[in-house]
């Protein structure tokens, strides 16, 4: 993989990270649908990073 790949996918999962924060300080019209939704989203994106560690 890439070092600019990896960037990326590491970039995505900080912005999604920031989402579900900036989300939850903010409750009063947030669904927990989307809040489950950006959990998943994390949840995959760290599994797709994980075997990149060194």
């Amino acid at each position: 993989m890439t070092t600019s790949c990896l960037q990326e996918k590491i970039d995505k999962l900080q912005n999604t990270v920031h989402a579900l924060l900036h989300k939850s300080n903010y409750m009063a019209g947030v669904y927990v649908d989307d809040l489950a939704r950006l959990n998943n989203e994390i949840h995959e994106q760290i599994n797709d990073l994980y075997p990149c560690h060194g």
